[in-house]
């Protein structure tokens, strides 16, 4: 980064690349006048929102619900295209790595899945090739686009209306066919940008009016486009009178303040825990009597009911256009797409098996030692995706999945786990169990092969007869059940096993009867007494966890003979991690940081080819510390954990601590990251910065 670079940190995380204001620290559209702009927006906004609950508030909602169940019978069922593409995953690492921070990867557990499921579906169609175009708007870095464009080597250009590229992947880089249009859609004929070659369009999360200002582009369209792709999102900011299907609406006897209500429903069924459904129903419809699970399916309809419009509106110039769920609900709620085709032949739908509306397959469940309000879920499937597309790692896919078992929660279970796709789940179970980092946060572990309607079916296909079995379910209640249902002539034993049947009750679905997972293996296999965490190994100290973590990840290598010197401050003991470095030949000098109201002292700091800081100060004795540190190039890594004490039990203070802290420390560093790393607590983050070359 220049010094005349905006210092501003997207989302905390990110640095923003444009130029700074004249006589300014930041850009135009990051300057403080701007930010406190877009908040009040973005407030009066939720003022709305609530207003227009006030006003429903005035009217029956049972009416709109009979609007809603009138038109949910004639609705075409949603088309299962769950899938993944591991070629893409692949690609994501890679570019990810290669340029600079994307905010992509920053939550890479929603957004990997969707980004190779959607690559999987544009390739499918079978139409692009080196003739072709893929034209993604709203491109943003134009990750999407990149992606599907070298999976399929063809051209590729990439539409938005901000300037520049913003460090995107592959901005105007000819040789990889990919060219970037710096263009608004409302005045700009998508013909025009393809140039009448044969094309497919594609947008990812269009947000809000954006998606209907995509479809309007896309009604009669040139017989160059061949097929469309638009994934929705941001749904309340879409007004209705720009909404697309306000025709089909309004024939279906729904006005302005039902859209805007339907909009609402919308939101109350992204809420993943029951509390905020129960007082967001409250507050906005008075609807704190209805159950759980009838909230989030009445919310499930009302999107439903949205993307129909939209459906309707292309079905006027389009062939066929079909609604597909294309990622499970629990890696985004916005896991809806329309698809719009003029080709003479329709595209088979694509399906994997482990689909959340019908759940088979094979692989294994991950069940974490945090609760469901923890973003340890979210953390671990980050690691493990980075793990399979750097080829450490067996496995097709791996997202959450949300439990909504009312048993699971009182039996002391997390509601949220990790589900990890492979035809080979015993395998994998080997290689799982040799991950140090893995055995801190997985306390239970399920591989399934069948799936089963009751769990007495589920018992009877995993159940060797002539030999000792012993169950292991989930949740444990289960295993009581089986008891009961087999008999007290069953062939069970708690310790003399030698079959260990699996099973877990699984409900994604919310509302839904629950399915049955299972799997069977003689003890030799699998047996679940040797998982690490239930005590058979002791885990590595947190420090020497934490510090393996970061040099794997971020692939920062200390070779054998390499000099390190390690600054922290007097008293804090890392003991532990010094012999962690010894252990793998790197020799290790201690220097302290002496911190006063007024100054900092270090102890002397020897030449090293590798300087680590690990710090637990306020964000000011971080900066002065860094300011003191002799400025050698070779100085490759400086990994901070800051967590203010005071803030410590609140997250959205800490977030917005570290976010100012890394603001501030651009000014002294010149490459930075903020990370959540696997062995981080919840409120703690580590921010990596390169002083030199890395």
């Amino acid at each position: 980064m220049t010094s005349d670079t905006c210092t501003y940190l997207i989302r905390g995380k990110r640095q923003c690349i444009r130029e700074a204001a004249e006589g300014g620290s930041t850009c135009q559209f990051h300057c403080k006048d701007e930010l406190a702009r877009q908040k009040v927006i973005r407030d009066k906004r939720r003022e709305q929102i609530v207003e227009s609950g006030q006003a429903r508030r005035r009217v029956d909602v049972l009416e709109l619900l009979k609007k809603m169940k009138k038109i949910e019978c004639d609705l075409a069922p949603v088309a299962n295209g769950v899938c993944f593409m591991k070629e893409a995953g692949v690609l994501f690492d890679t570019m990810c790595t290669q340029q600079k921070t994307v905010w992509q990867k920053a939550k890479r557990s929603w957004h990997q899945p969707q980004i190779e499921s959607l690559a999987k579906h544009i390739s499918s169609l079978g139409i692009l090739s080196k003739d072709t175009i893929l034209l993604e708007l709203g491109a943003g870095k134009g990750l999407l686009g990149a992606i599907i464009g070298k999976l399929n080597a063809c051209n590729v250009v990439v539409l938005d209306k901000r300037e520049g590229g913003m460090g995107g992947c592959g901005d105007n880089d000819g040789s990889c066919g990919i060219k970037r249009v710096h263009a608004d859609l409302s005045d700009t004929p998508l013909h025009e940008v393809t140039g009448g070659k044969g094309s497919v369009i594609v947008a990812k999360h269009f947000c809000g009016d954006a998606t209907d200002l995509a479809l309007r582009s896309l009604k009669n369209p040139d017989a160059s486009i061949k097929a469309a792709l638009v994934a929705p999102c941001c749904h309340p900011k879409t007004a209705f009178e720009k909404y697309s299907g306000k025709d089909y609406l309004s024939d279906q006897g729904f006005d302005s303040n039902d859209f805007e209500a339907l909009l609402v429903l919308m939101e109350i069924s992204r809420e993943r825990t029951q509390h905020k459904h129960q007082s967001y129903g409250k507050k906005v419809f008075n609807l704190d009597k209805v159950p759980y699970e009838e909230l989030y399916r009445i919310g499930r309809l009302a999107r439903r009911i949205v993307e129909e419009g939209r459906v309707q509106y292309l079905k006027q110039s389009w062939r066929r256009v079909r609604v597909v769920e294309y990622v499970p609900h629990t890696v985004t709620p916005d896991n809806l797409f329309l698809l719009a085709e003029n080709t003479e032949n329709c595209t088979p739908m694509l399906m994997i098996s482990g689909a959340p509306t019908q759940y088979s397959g094979s692989g294994v469940i991950l069940h974490l030692t945090s609760r469901a309000l923890s973003d340890l879920p979210m953390r671990t499937v980050e690691y493990l995706l980075e793990k399979r597309d750097r080829g450490h790692l067996a496995i097709d896919m791996v997202w959450t999945a949300d439990m909504r078992l009312d048993r699971v929660v009182a039996d002391g279970c997390s509601t949220e786990v990790v589900v990890l796709h492979t035809d080979t789940p015993f395998r994998l179970l080997q290689e799982l169990k040799k991950d140090s980092l893995l055995e801190r946060v997985v306390d239970k572990v399920f591989p399934f092969t069948n799936t089963s309607a009751t769990l007495r079916e589920a018992l009877n296909k995993e159940i060797v007869t002539d030999k000792l079995n012993r169950v292991y379910a989930y949740p444990k209640a289960l295993e009581q059940e089986a008891v009961v249902l087999l008999g007290e002539t069953a062939p069970l034993h708690t310790t003399k096993f030698t079959c260990v049947a699996n099973v877990f009750e699984w409900s994604l679905e919310t509302g839904a009867a629950p399915t049955y997972l299972s799997s069977s293996c003689c003890v030799h296999e699998w047996n679940p007494r040797e998982w690490p965490c239930l005590g058979s190994t002791t885990p590595a100290p947190r420090t020497v966890a934490r510090m393996h973590e970061l040099m794997d990840r971020m692939k920062v290598h200390i070779n054998v003979g390499t000099t390190v010197t390690l600054v922290t401050t007097k008293g804090a003991d890392y003991t532990s991690l010094i012999e962690y470095f010894s252990d793998i030949g790197v020799k290790v000098a201690v220097t302290y940081a002496h911190v006063s109201a007024t100054s900092v002292s270090l102890t002397p700091v020897s030449r090293a080819e590798c300087l680590i800081v690990l710090l637990d100060n306020p964000k000011e004795d971080v900066l002065r510390v860094l300011q003191a540190l002799p400025r050698d190039p070779c100085t490759v890594v400086c990994s901070l954990k800051i967590c203010p004490p005071a803030k410590r039990n609140n997250p959205s203070a800490v977030k917005t601590a570290h976010a100012k802290i890394a603001s501030e420390l651009h000014s002294v560093v010149q490459k930075l990251e903020v990370l959540h790393l696997l062995c981080d607590r919840d409120n703690e983050r580590t921010i990596t910065c390169f002083s030199g070359e890395a």
